[in-house]
């Protein structure tokens, strides 16, 4: 399974949230990548 990490100022970089979330395949909903999701700026 590929971890995608998050595009941030023109570099890839792991996210501070610690939160993922999965991409799932749409036709037999299995799972084809991870995804960092950001952390919200207060």
């Amino acid at each position: 399974m590929r971890e995608i990490k998050l595009f941030i100022n023109n570099q890839w970089v792991d996210c501070t949230s610690g939160k993922n979330t999965n991409s799932l395949n749409p036709a037999d909903s299995t799972i084809v990548a991870r995804v960092h999701l950001p952390r919200q700026k207060t």
